[in-house]
């Protein structure tokens, strides 16, 4: 297996833990990903000078809308195991 292959495995793994999940399960948790990974590229971005100077107002707007995302994620999520949650 070829290094490429190995990655792309783990990957997939980490990203579809539960191979029951929907297409539904599958598709959020990449877009999730995909939006991390975006995420540490406009860090990276953003620290160019030159980029920053040009660029500022969308790398905000960009993390504005990330914050939304992973907030409504967490909370989604939070709810979601509170009703699962054995009662006592």
């Amino acid at each position: 297996m070829s290094p490429y292959q190995a990655a792309r495995r783990t990957v997939f793994r980490i990203v579809d833990a539960e191979s029951r999940k929907t297409a539904l399960e599958r598709g959020g948790n990449i877009s999730i990903g995909v939006l991390i990974l975006a995420n540490v590229a406009a860090v990276i971005l953003e620290s160019v000078p030159w980029i920053h100077d040009r660029f500022g107002v969308e790398f905000e707007q960009f993390e504005a809308f990330s914050v939304v995302v992973f907030s409504v994620t967490s909370v989604s999520d939070f709810a979601a195991d509170g009703m699962n949650a054995p009662s006592w």
